[in-house]
Order: structure tokens, then sequence, then C-alpha cells
């Protein structure tokens, strides 16, 4: 299981300041993925690198015991590839893709579970 990084400044862009890739046993957190009334964490998307060659990596905080489900989407939200969709305990999943042969342009990851939806833009590369 990975532990949670909860940064209250010096992020960029998911990857914290001076550690590039993002550490191994560790995952981000910000305080925009806290509902500070609830003190709930609300579920975390990212991907790294952005942009992407051929290979990145799908990092996921799945805040409840439910659905999981992650889907990469063309431009005009069209699903290309169904990258899991199982019923997981809560916690940080990682989702490494290889061989990503579409054509360069501009593509969505979408995450999904019972209680909400969040789309994270990614743009592959030459």
């Amino acid at each position: 299981m990975k532990k949670l990084i909860i940064a209250s400044g010096g992020v960029n862009g998911g990857i914290i300041e001076g550690c590039n890739p993002m550490p191994q046993n560790y995952f981000l957190l910000d305080s925009s993925n806290i509902n500070n009334s609830s003190k709930e964490i609300k579920p975390l998307l990212k991907i790294v690198p952005n942009p992407i060659s051929l290979n990145f990596t799908i990092y996921v905080y799945h805040p409840s015991d439910d659905i999981l489900i992650i889907e990469l989407l063309d431009s005009s939200g069209r699903t290309l590839e169904k990258v899991v969709e199982n019923n997981k305990k809560s916690g940080v999943y990682e989702f490494n893709i290889n061989d990503f042969y579409f054509q360069p342009g501009l593509y969505f990851c979408k995450y999904s579970n019972s209680n909400s939806t969040i789309t994270e833009k990614f743009v592959k590369s030459q």
C-alpha cells in the first residue's frame, strides 16, 4: 500500500518539487482533495509523466470500498480502453500503461466510482 503525502504547498502538477518522478511508495494529495467540512478525502487521479510517450502510469486515490472504473478516452470522449472495472477496497492504486500506440494528440483519463467521476487530460507526444 502506498503512503499518502498531504501537501499544503510546493506541488507542481502532482509531483513534489525536487522529486521527479514521484517517490515509489508515496502518493500525493493536496488541499483541493480534502473536503474541509467533513475532512473526507476526495478521489484523486494523476497521470505521470504528462505529456506521455508510449508508457505512463495512472495513480488513483480511491476513497471508499466501491466500484473503481478507469477509462482512456479520445478527444471527443469515446472510450479507447477500459483499464479496470472492479470492486476495490479504498486505497491508492497504480496502473502502468505500456505501448500506448495512439496518434499524438489530446486524450483523457476518466475515473469513476458510484459517487463521482473525475477526468484528467493528458497529451500524447511524438
